[in-house]
């Protein structure tokens, strides 16, 4: 952080208060981004990934500090991309305070294409103790030709 002085009544007789201000020439403003104000439900039925896609795209266009929050609540999600590079942000933390979990319509994902991936980024913190959870065991029962076993939950420290 740098500080700059400015003194005000200088010069004023013995025995005056000198007054003192500090002004920050590098304020550290933190923009916040909660996906529920993107039109998130939460009510793990309902697709929120337009909303979160939403969310990130103005937080990754912001400035400085930015904080993507995912309150508490069920989202099902899928599949999303993260992605940057989002040029004049310092510092992007994604804040999972919820449980995600991950649509079973696998006619949805790419092939070779992930459920939910960061790409272009710098800077990014993933906190908050939420939950992913990508549903593999239920989504696997429709492909019958493959019965290999596979991670499918992931929970945040």
């Amino acid at each position: 952080m740098s500080l700059e002085y400015l003194e005000i009544g200088g010069g004023l007789p013995a025995g005056s208060v000198l007054q003192t201000i500090s002004v920050d020439r590098n304020p550290k403003i933190s923009h916040l981004f909660n996906v529920k104000s993107y039109g998130a439900k939460a009510d793990g039925q309902t697709d929120d990934s337009k909303a979160f896609t939403a969310a990130w795209k103005e937080a990754c266009q912001s400035k400085g500090r930015v904080h993507l929050i995912i309150p508490r609540g069920t989202y099902m999600v899928g599949p999303l991309r993260f992605s940057g590079p989002c040029q004049n942000v310092s510092s992007l933390s994604l804040r999972v305070k919820g449980y995600l979990k991950a649509t079973t319509v696998l006619s949805k994902y790419e092939f070779g294409g992930g459920w939910i991936e960061f790409a272009w980024m710098e800077g990014l913190s993933l906190t908050g103790g939420g939950t992913f959870d990508g549903q593999g065991a239920k989504a696997w029962l429709t492909i019958t030709a493959l019965k290999t076993p596979i991670a499918n939950f992931f929970q945040l420290a």
